[in-house]
């Protein structure tokens, strides 16, 4: 189950909250309690530094709070300042961030393991 937490949400097209709810439910069994919040940059930068001890805006954050529970914090702000970055449209980001978050919560760090499996859930769902 997701919760999607945010007035932000409204720049985001239904499409992509779909695709959104689909990956949730692709990566995860049914009885996985996922909360996604879009916050600004402000708030981004906050988290941040309370979590991570790093005083800038941050485009995700992962928190797992058990083994059934987690939440991902995307900042839509600053997502919207680095798609290009990474040669996306915004809202394929958007879900290419909330892909690399969920992998975080089923416990994968940064490496080949956890980018082949980014790959084949980006491959699933065309992003």
């Amino acid at each position: 189950m997701i919760d999607i937490l945010s007035s932000s949400t409204t720049i985001l097209s239904k499409d992509t909250l779909s695709t959104i709810e689909r990956i949730s439910l692709y990566c995860f069994i049914e009885t996985y309690e996922l909360s996604l919040v879009f916050v600004d940059a402000n708030e981004s930068q906050s988290l941040n530094n309370l979590h991570r001890n790093k005083d800038n805006p941050t485009n995700i954050l992962s928190f797992p709070l058990s083994d059934t529970i987690g939440e991902i914090i995307i900042d839509l702000e600053t997502c919207a300042s680095q798609h290009q970055l990474f040669e996306r449209d915004f809202e394929n980001f958007v879900i290419y961030l909330f892909i690399h978050g969920v992998m975080h919560l089923k416990g994968m760090d940064h490496g080949d393991e956890m980018e082949e499996a980014e790959k084949a859930v980006r491959k699933e769902f065309n992003i």
